[in-house]
């Protein structure tokens, strides 16, 4: 029996060998079926390797717990700065619907090791696609408000991957993550510092091998365990009053 004021949400879980139980305790007026949108990339997307996806996603995870809607907007190998098809700013565009109460960001990483890395810049830039780093992501932070003016528009920068080293532009993971921090506490947005504060770091053998699937993709265990309900309490947080 979940404890007063709150209700029980079971997931069962099978890895290997093993069938489990994962049990999240969520206050009993968390009831509102929210609509979360997210634009993401491939840890978005699910991919945990080839040909293997996660089930549940951590978005999916994130919509059992809450009782609520999640629409994914997610396509793999995309980034923030570089434009395409399916940039991140092309995806916000295309988001239908006027009822949302939050938007998540969760990217960057390929803006860093991806082949569409891209140069940094500063906070002082000016907000421009493509640009730099830091110009693209105050684009997509301004867009972002002016189309949900309503809602808790939220950011979660990279997970922390295998490797720091530097970029052919001179640029690390690092580098981009304390980009993100800087222009969502220069617009006043709400972040899930996974980097510095998630308690996840592959740059660990040990980390590395029981949580991804190749020192980046977070596998099943990393979502169930780290990214699920990480994200589901931080979502909580700031939709429980709305």
């Amino acid at each position: 029996m979940a404890p007063a004021g709150t209700r029980s949400v079971q997931f069962f879980i099978s890895e290997g060998e093993v069938d489990y139980a994962e049990v999240y305790r969520v206050p009993s007026n968390v009831t509102k079926n929210y609509v979360i949108n997210c634009l993401g990339d491939s840890i978005t997307y699910g991919y945990i390797s080839p040909g293997v996806l996660a089930n549940p996603t951590w978005c999916q995870g994130v919509a059992n717990i809450l009782s609520s809607t999640v629409n994914n907007y997610e396509v793999s190998a995309t980034s923030i700065c570089n434009g395409s098809s399916e940039s991140f700013i092309t995806r916000l565009n295309r988001m239908t619907g006027t009822t949302v109460d939050m938007l998540i960001i969760f990217g960057g990483t390929n803006d860093y090791g991806d082949k569409r890395a891209t140069t940094l810049g500063t906070i002082n830039d000016t907000p421009e696609q493509g640009t730099n780093f830091y110009a693209s992501f105050k684009y997509l932070i301004e867009a972002a408000i002016n189309k949900y003016p309503s809602a808790v528009i939220a950011v979660i920068p990279p997970l922390r991957r295998y490797s720091h080293a530097k970029n052919q532009y001179g640029i690390t993971i690092n580098d981009i993550v304390d980009a993100e921090i800087e222009v969502a506490k220069y617009y006043g947005i709400p972040i899930l510092d996974m980097f510095y504060q998630g308690g996840f770091n592959a740059e660990f053998d040990a980390v590395k091998n029981m949580f991804t699937s190749d020192g980046l993709h977070p596998n099943q265990a990393g979502i169930n365990h780290i990214l699920i309900p990480r994200f589901a309490s931080f979502c909580q947080s700031l939709l429980l009053h709305r």
